[in-house]
């Protein structure tokens, strides 16, 4: 049983040792070389990554970032001088004027249009003419309340010229318990001036209205009722208040007969 053991081994080592013959005469055919040994050096020739020193601290954000001598500086801001300002105020106000002066002169070195007659171009139609009329009409609002009070207002035309009459009172400025008239000409055609056309009432009942109006002569009466009646009348073409004629008294009656005596007295 032994001899035929070695015998098989011997047979198999020879077939082993033909196959690697075989194997080793077709590689140096093929150009290839055989697989480095350690014997033959050759894995000394490839860098290890492993022989690579390891890193042991963490870098600083510092050493990423860029240095302040690498990065560009601005320059820092500063306010300018007075004398500065001054000069650059001087310019500017040196600009504004040479600028008019510049346009003065294109103005006057400029052609003048020459007029060829009839009417300029209309920009909007006109509305109507406004008519004069005899009308009352609404006094409005005194710009304060120291200012005169007009409460009735009329208009038209008294002996060939156009008036506004204005009757109320005196604002707080002097006293209220005076009352005006005041006349307005159109068109200054009359010989009084422009400063006479305020007038006082007689007497001082306040606020005045306008009654009537009758040919050159207006009737005013107090606005409010006085225990009293009192009226005004002013003369347009003399400026002057007409005094009025007191009516006449009322005569006594006859004196009253004495009662008859009943009959059968004593």
């Amino acid at each position: 049983m032994r001899v035929r053991r070695k015998r098989r081994l011997g047979v198999v080592g020879v077939l082993g040792g033909l196959a690697l013959l075989a194997g080793s005469t077709l590689l140096g055919a093929c150009g290839s070389t055989p697989p480095p040994t350690r014997e033959s050096g050759a894995f000394a020739q490839v860098p290890s990554t492993l022989t690579a020193p390891l890193v042991t601290t963490i870098p600083s954000t510092s050493t990423l970032l860029p240095t302040a001598a690498n990065t560009p500086t601005e320059e820092p801001f500063t306010l300018p001088s007075p004398e500065d300002q001054v000069a650059t105020a001087v310019a500017f106000q040196t600009a504004l004027v040479r600028h008019g002066a510049e346009i003065l002169t294109s103005v006057a070195l400029s052609p003048r249009p020459t007029y060829v007659g009839g009417p300029g171009p209309m920009l909007e139609t006109p509305g109507p003419t406004a008519t004069w009329g005899t009308t009352w009409f609404e006094c409005g609002s005194p710009d304060s309340g120291f200012d005169p009070q007009f409460y009735s207002c009329w208009q038209g035309t008294v002996a060939g010229v156009r008036l506004y009459l204005l009757a109320g009172r005196e604002g707080h400025s002097g006293d209220i318990r005076q009352g005006l008239l005041e006349v307005d000409e159109v068109d200054n055609r009359s010989p009084y001036p422009d400063f006479m056309k305020l007038y006082q009432t007689p007497q001082k009942v306040g606020a005045v209205r306008i009654a009537a109006v009758s040919g050159t002569r207006v009737m005013l009466l107090p606005w409010n009722a006085q225990p009293t009646p009192v009226s005004f009348v002013f003369d347009l073409a003399t400026r002057q208040w007409v005094p009025l004629t007191p009516l006449p008294s009322p005569s006594p009656g006859p004196s009253p007969l004495p009662s008859p005596v009943p009959s059968g007295t004593p």
